[in-house]
């Protein structure tokens, strides 16, 4: 399974990491299966470590569908009032889990598209800095998460939707998934480092079908086929952003939305990267 994802500066040393939206996919939780499936589908699951994963991804559907049926109740009511908390809560979380929850434990290539005019080794090296950093964060997170539950339970007593309970469990399911997906990336990136980065190379038109391709080939893509990594610079994204302004003044509105129309990225998400502080610094 290959992830392509897309790097990019939006404001100086800060630069976007984003991962390439699956086709008909709104960025939102998938449906929710029924019981019986789940049940049929454990049954043909060896694996007990996979049979956690697909259990714990299904409460956490199921806690999703009853979170998002909250909107529909009564304005405000209880539970519409804690939709709008949680809501909130949420937007507030930094792009940096996003990103690497959507790599999966299982994809075997990564496709880094970037702008033309950067250095490929310093975007690997960007890439594999924060997949190192994250495993380092999400890891801490989890645990303290975990810690919590115990306390959260508690509140059980109360006759009230344990809505801690049911954070901390997100939250520490949240961190589990990402610190998976950076040491899935960190791995993808990191597999047969010492090889040059451009010992063989492909023509990137040859794998532009997840996306808009650029009408005419910006350069060689730059592949070792002893990694799992294929670097593809793009001259559109290179004209996007323009890297003589965005080193002084962030990317605008409109320039995130031109990007999401060439390549199929949530907005948020870039909006993300500009505009918070992230607690994963910035290297040159």
């Amino acid at each position: 399974m290959a992830r392509r994802i897309v790097v990019f500066p939006v404001l100086g040393r800060r630069w976007a990491f984003t991962a390439v939206l699956p086709t008909g996919c709104d960025g939102k939780s998938l449906p929710v299966g029924s019981l019986g499936n789940l049940l049929e589908t454990l049954r043909s699951t060896p694996q007990n470590s996979d049979r956690v994963e697909l259990l714990t991804q299904y409460f956490s559907d199921k806690m999703y569908e009853k979170f998002t049926a909250w909107e529909a109740t009564p304005e405000g009511s209880f539970r519409n009032r804690l939709h709008s908390i949680g809501q909130r809560m949420l937007s507030r979380l930094g792009p940096t889990e996003s990103f690497l929850k959507a790599i999966p434990k299982d994809a075997g290539l990564v496709e880094i598209v970037y702008p033309y005019g950067i250095n490929s080794r310093l975007v690997r090296r960007r890439v594999r800095h924060l997949a190192i950093s994250g495993e380092v964060v999400h890891r801490r997170y989890m645990y303290g998460s975990i810690a919590l539950l115990p306390f959260a339970v508690v509140l059980g007593v109360l006759p009230l939707p344990n809505v801690v309970l049911a954070w901390n469990l997100f939250r520490a399911y949240s961190h589990w998934r990402a610190l998976q997906g950076s040491r899935r990336l960190n791995y993808l990136v990191t597999e047969s480092s010492s090889a040059s980065d451009d010992a063989i190379t492909e023509k990137q038109g040859e794998r532009s079908n997840t996306f808009k391709s650029d009408p005419t080939p910006d350069r060689k893509t730059q592949r070792n086929e002893t990694t799992h990594w294929i670097l593809l610079p793009s001259k559109k994204l290179d004209t996007l952003i323009n890297l003589s302004n965005v080193s002084r003044e962030a990317i605008t509105d409109v320039t995130v939305a031109e990007i999401c129309k060439e390549y199929p990225l949530d907005p948020l998400e870039i909006m993300k990267w500009r505009d918070q502080k992230l607690s994963i610094k910035s290297f040159g």
